[in-house]
């Protein structure tokens, strides 16, 4: 196998903050919004072009489990108030997506935490056992952010895996893991004709699922 080496260099340090959030999904930008309320000076880093991980980008058609923490709940009352005609004001636990990336950048915006989108955690500082920073890529070149505490929001646990944190990868017994789900959003449905099934998609389990 052949190799190629790149030339050392040195990566401008273009900011320090008390608390680095790697991903925006629900768990990183909720822990975004905690750490700026207590009045931490936050940077959140998301590798796409817009909060909310799989909450928004993901398509997921609504929030699952029992969970009903004080976020989620503001989460669910600021939707309402975007939703027009007989839904406004509901909250349900159903998903727009276009709502829901205003709600989380207006929560982030809310809460003093700066946002860089289009940006990869492509590397980790560390300072003995503790992880001192991160390193980025994005079209604006690569860099280095401080911070007194880093939190991993990652899908692939990215950060952990660069500070060389051990982990397992799939089920025990042959390393396999679940398929990923494809969704998909489908507009100009006559939904006087269309054949549903009844399942938690359907408006029958939204009405009875209104919070």
């Amino acid at each position: 196998m052949n190799f190629y080496t790149e030339p050392a260099r040195n990566l401008p340090v273009e900011g320090e903050f008390d608390v680095i959030v790697a991903g925006s999904g629900p768990a990183g930008a909720s822990a975004a919004i905690t750490a700026g309320r207590l009045g931490a000076k936050v940077l959140l880093i998301e590798w796409n072009n817009s909060v909310g991980g799989m909450s928004t980008s993901g398509l997921m058609s609504h929030w699952t489990g029992s969970v009903n923490s004080p976020i989620y709940t503001e989460i669910l009352r600021r939707c309402a108030g975007y939703c027009e005609g007989e839904e406004h004001g509901k909250t349900v636990p159903w998903i727009d997506p276009e709502i829901l990336k205003t709600v989380w950048l207006e929560m982030l915006r809310d809460a003093g935490v700066t946002v860089l989108l289009c940006t990869f955690v492509c590397g980790v500082i560390k300072e003995g056992g503790r992880v001192a920073g991160v390193i980025t890529e994005s079209k604006s070149g690569r860099k280095v952010f401080l911070s007194k505490i880093t939190v991993d929001g990652t899908g692939d646990g990215d950060v952990a895996a660069f500070a060389g944190v051990g982990y397992s990868k799939g089920r025990e017994t042959d390393g396999k893991m679940q398929p990923a789900t494809l969704m998909f959003k489908v507009a100009g449905v006559d939904l006087d004709r269309a054949v549903l099934l009844g399942s938690f998609e359907s408006k029958h389990w939204t009405e009875k699922g209104e919070l």
